[in-house]
Order: structure tokens, then sequence, then C-alpha cells
């Protein structure tokens, strides 16, 4: 039981309650010949980038990608969803094994795995 101040224990401790989330990779305004970003747990999400070579593999998080221009680009996911717009490139590749995958005002050379 608390007291009226909501501490408990003979000490005075206090409840604090905690959000717990996956971190979220975030990158924006980049280039580069080559960007490879991984994460086991968490999102990523793109936006204005340029690479001739983008790789974006995460295991169970969301991908956003909006704005990037390259040459191959490659986005997987095992357990989310993947939202692609605004995307510029000679090949594209789009993974999920349990997610939906859309892309949209996309300009791409050849287009595998959507």
């Amino acid at each position: 039981m608390t007291n009226p101040k909501g501490r408990f224990g003979i000490h005075g401790g206090q409840y604090i309650p905690e959000t717990l989330m996956n971190a979220v990779i975030e990158l924006e305004d980049a280039s580069a010949s080559a960007i490879r970003l991984l994460t086991g747990n968490g999102g990523i999400r793109l936006l204005n980038l340029g690479a001739n070579d983008l790789e974006a593999v995460t295991g169970n998080g969301r991908i956003e990608a909006e704005a990037v221009r390259g040459g191959r680009l490659h986005f997987k996911t095992s357990n989310g969803s993947i939202q692609l717009s605004g995307l510029e490139g000679d090949s594209l590749s789009a993974e999920s094994s349990n997610g939906r995958i859309r892309a949209g005002q996309c300009s791409i050379s050849q287009k595998t795995g959507i």
C-alpha cells in the first residue's frame, strides 16, 4: 500500500512506470557510396539519402524510406512492414516474411521481390 504521497515500504520507495521500446535507426540527409543498416529488433527510418549501394535489414521492425536515390536498394524485415516512397534507383528489392510492403512514386529500372 502506498501512503498519501504515493510512496510505499519502509524506505519510502516510489513506483515510476516505464515504457520500453526497441530503438529506431534514423538516417537523414546523407550520401555515401555504400550504406548498410542492420538491427535485430528495431525499426529503420530513412529520409533523403543517396547511395550506390543501400541495404537496410531488421529482424523485428518496420522499415520506412522516403526520397532515397541510388543504384542497388535492398530492404528486408522478418516481422515488420516496409513503406517506400519517392525512391529512384537501378534496382529495388523489398522482402518481408510477415508484413505488408507498400511502394509508391518510385522510379526503378529493375524491381525484384516486391
